[in-house]
């Protein structure tokens, strides 16, 4: 009876061992290099070191390069008819992700600097293309954001001044798969840029992406 006993013991300690594996390696919090991504599974091994601007200093540049948010499209269609913004299109260096919150505009200097960093990431990538997976968010697209995404600001943001894009740092090239070098590449190129007081710059994580903010 003992050794049954025992047997039994044995077995169930075995079968709890078990389990507590499983659960622990299905929680993303304990993969990973560096993180996991919620929304898109992949592992990050590039480890970054780039410094967060704080966002007040981001609404800040759109107030003092816009001065008003846009409110809507139309008002966003009206200021690229005065040539105060200019539409987003795929070039050297730059894919433009498929935009659900937001439109392919940004502010004449924020597109032209956007332009500058994918010639520049795409010389020193050998050849790789930044993805852009957010531009110009009017309010009412921003308020539709702040229901699904944990990261957006639930106050006026950057992006509705068109002063700010998002670059995807788990994502580059067409395929859209993540690259270590990648990584690397553009991180460097923002950290530059910030040094030399250009940019703004918040990394992240919830969304896998550079916030990035033209700064004059």
């Amino acid at each position: 009876m003992r050794k049954k006993s025992k047997l039994c013991i044995t077995i169930s300690i075995i079968f709890l061992l078990a389990l507590f594996a499983v659960v622990f390696s299905s929680n993303p919090k304990n993969k990973g290099i560096e993180n996991k991504n919620s929304k898109s599974n992949i592992v990050t091994t590039y480890r970054s070191i780039i410094k967060n601007n704080p966002y007040s200093q981001h609404v800040a540049q759109g107030k003092k390069l816009v001065g008003k948010p846009f409110e809507s499209v139309e008002t966003l269609l009206k200021a690229q008819s005065e040539g105060k913004v200019k539409r987003v299109k795929n070039s050297r260096g730059v894919i433009i992700d498929k935009l659900t919150h937001s439109k392919p505009y940004l502010h004449v200097d924020a597109e032209s600097l956007l332009v500058e960093i994918g010639k520049e990431f795409y010389k020193k990538s050998s050849g790789s293309r930044i993805v852009i997976t957010s531009l110009t968010r009017p309010i009412e697209k921003q308020r539709e954001l702040t229901k699904s995404n944990l990261n957006a600001s639930p106050n006026t943001s950057s992006h509705s001044y068109g002063v700010s894009f998002d670059i995807a740092y788990t994502r580059f090239n067409k395929n859209r798969k993540y690259s270590h070098n990648d990584h690397k590449v553009i991180e460097e190129i923002l950290i530059k840029l910030q040094a030399e007081n250009r940019i703004l710059v918040i990394r992240e994580k919830q969304s896998a992406c550079y916030h990035v903010t033209v700064k004059k």
